[in-house]
């Protein structure tokens, strides 16, 4: 189904996986500890509170692993651009509806975009403004989101108080499991994953396969002659 939802892409439009793997909050975990009750069996349910605590920040189940898809494309207008991101948002959910597993689609809002992306750079922090606050105010969306320090450094950066590093992929390789998301996120670490995806011109991909089966039977026949020479049989050819 997700094959046949990123088919459904056109070759003008983008398209991006974003998964955010964020810790459940630490507030859950009071629901989980047992109560003082101030006698000498306090310090046995001490110990139990912190083998609970320390399973808590440990334990996989503990991460909730939340999925964006981002779809952008060219238009000349803003109103023709609203009407092609329907459809791309459309299409995406319909092809993958077709198959056995049911997509459930939740646009976002402005305000609900916002405090996903100050969730990202002022973690645990709120936006406490609305919709109507920012624009009487006259400044940028930006100006109420943004981290109030940033420091880069060799190979992390620091936000705030949180550190981060960035990892980039510039090569998959041929075969890509599709639990590779699934076992990152099992890790038990915060992350972002997002994923970039260009379609392919199916016009401009036909000649270039046709090109490459051009220049590889150039190779084989020089290969053949090169072997001719040296006396190996013409069937040994390199792959």
């Amino acid at each position: 189904g997700y094959e046949e939802a990123l088919n459904s892409i056109d070759k003008n439009s983008r398209y991006q996986l974003t998964v955010i793997n964020q810790r459940i909050h630490s507030s859950a975990l009071k629901s989980f500890l047992v109560d003082y009750q101030n006698d000498d069996n306090d310090i046995y349910r001490e110990e139990v509170n912190n083998i609970i605590t320390d399973h808590f920040f440990h334990d996989q189940k503990n991460f909730k692993a939340t999925k964006y898809a981002t779809f952008s494309t060219q238009a000349s207008s803003p109103d023709q651009a609203n009407r092609q991101l329907k459809t791309l948002a459309s299409n995406f959910e319909k092809r993958f509806n077709e198959s056995d597993s049911a997509l459930s689609v939740t646009p976002l809002g402005f305000m609900e975009r916002l405090q996903l992306l100050n969730s990202i750079l002022r973690p645990q922090k709120k936006v406490r403004v609305t919709y109507n606050d920012i624009q009487i105010s006259g400044l940028s969306e930006k100006a109420f989101i943004a981290p109030n320090r940033l420091e880069f450094f060799e190979d992390y950066f620091k936000m705030d108080e949180f550190f981060g590093k960035v990892i980039y992929i510039r090569e998959y390789p041929h075969q890509l499991e599709d639990r590779l998301i699934t076992n990152l996120c099992e890790s038990g670490h915060e992350l972002m994953i997002s994923i970039h995806a260009k379609p392919y011109d199916m016009v401009q991909a036909k000649k270039d396969i046709q090109n490459k089966q051009v220049l590889n039977s150039a190779d084989i026949v020089k290969q053949q002659k090169e072997n001719f020479k040296k006396g190996i049989p013409d069937d040994s050819v390199s792959d």
